[in-house]
């Protein structure tokens, strides 16, 4: 594809996502001439369950110290706000879902 600014790498906290397929998605983006932002989707079911959070921050915890950029959003929670203005801002972002 043409002109792709970004690719947004699409995990949810059920199914449980697959580190390996994150890395995979990290690597393959990073052979391209774009950004990968990954996107904690379905952020309200962090929000009612600790334990589901806690192992979600022990997943992810490395991927913003090695400079990734992380959207946390929940369509029940109305927070879509902030990866609709990141889009904006792009052309034509690729999602690809890492579960």
């Amino acid at each position: 594809a043409a002109n792709i600014d970004q690719v947004l790498i699409v995990i949810a906290p059920l199914p449980a996502p697959q580190p390996n397929l994150i890395d995979r998605y990290l690597v393959a983006a990073e052979a391209m001439p774009t950004r990968p932002v990954l996107v904690v989707n379905k952020n309200d079911l962090l929000q009612r369950d600790g334990q589901l959070a806690e192992a979600m921050d022990a997943l992810l915890a490395i991927y913003p110290a090695l400079g990734y950029r992380m959207i946390h959003t929940s369509n029940c929670a109305g927070g879509l706000r902030e990866l609709r203005a990141n889009s904006r801002r792009q052309s034509e972002p690729h999602r690809a879902h890492a579960a």
